[in-house]
């Protein structure tokens, strides 16, 4: 073989073992950078289950000085699905722990029923260890109108002492029913009736407000105003238009019944058959102002 041909085939396999010591060298790079990758990897996750064991330790904790998980020690269940406390010699570690978890249970429970009432209008405020204060806001149409107060004495037997609440309420078949049972629903049903009462009232003063030059004589109401009559003059001074409202329950905020009486001289051309049973229905769905104000114009 002549030398320039050796010269050659020596160089080729010079450039291959170069080469494959290139993709060896470039293999081992990738294999060092992903081993790099899965050390992280694997570090993160150490981090994170050493992250998750100590939420586990602290949560372990929590729950065994849960103050519900101390008191059920004290308490036994009894037959008929009642508990009473467990009588027995404590020490003072115990005592402690009792009546920590007695107070925290305290504090708790009038947490919730502060943030309940705040979400339904209403707020309390403890008076004394076993008297709080009630107040109801009113609202219409997104207005505040007036508060009304409870002062409820909470001992073995829970008693309303005083209060600012209408006497139509029914207040005392909502006091049987609810108040030493299910506090949260004695004042959501009592801010039921109250605020629906607001509504009444306040439609009735719109009413005599926005259309006062219609109006002959004020709005007649009973004192909740569950019953209302109107007299406004329409289609001219000549026509006059009755309205009689019954609201069949105090929860009620637009009216049950409706009798609509027209009287004096009615343009026979006009489709006031019509018009009245539109009224009519309007009376029961609109605010009182809304549905008189779409009948005349």
């Amino acid at each position: 073989m002549a030398s320039d041909d050796i010269d050659n085939v020596c160089s080729i396999n010079s450039l291959e073992h170069l080469q494959k010591l290139e993709e060896n060298e470039n293999l081992e790079t990738e294999l060092r950078k992903g081993a790099l990758k899965r050390q992280k990897e694997v570090e993160a996750l150490q981090r994170t289950i050493k992250k998750l064991k100590g939420e586990k330790r602290e949560l372990q904790e929590r729950l065994d000085n849960n103050q519900y998980r101390i008191l059920h020690r004290f308490i036994q269940n009894e037959p008929g699905g009642r508990k009473s406390v467990i009588h027995r010699k404590l020490n003072s570690e115990q005592t402690a722990q009792l009546e920590g978890s007695l107070k925290k249970a305290r504090q708790m429970k009038a947490e919730e029923m502060l943030l309940s009432y705040r979400l339904t209008g209403a707020t309390i405020k403890p008076i004394s260890n076993s008297e709080i204060r009630i107040c109801w806001d009113t609202f219409h149409r997104d207005e505040f109108f007036e508060s009304f107060y409870a002062k409820v004495k909470m001992t073995d037997l829970t008693k309303l002492e005083s209060h600012s609440i209408p006497f139509f309420i029914p207040l005392q078949r909502l006091i049987d029913q609810y108040l030493s049972k299910d506090m949260e629903s004695f004042v959501q049903a009592v801010g039921n009736y109250l605020n629906a009462y607001i509504s009444r009232r306040q439609q009735a003063i719109d009413l005599q407000k926005v259309y006062q030059d219609n109006m002959i004589g004020e709005v007649h109401t009973a004192s909740a105003f569950d019953f209302m009559q109107i007299f406004l003059k329409v289609f001219g001074d000549d026509v006059i238009l009755d309205m009689s409202l019954t609201y069949e329950n105090l929860l009620n905020m637009r009216p049950t019944k409706v009798v609509l009486k027209i009287s004096g001289d009615v343009d026979d051309s006009t489709n006031l058959h019509d018009q009245l049973v539109e009224l009519k229905n309007d009376l029961k769905t609109l605010s009182l102002a809304d549905a008189v104000d779409k009948f005349l114009n």
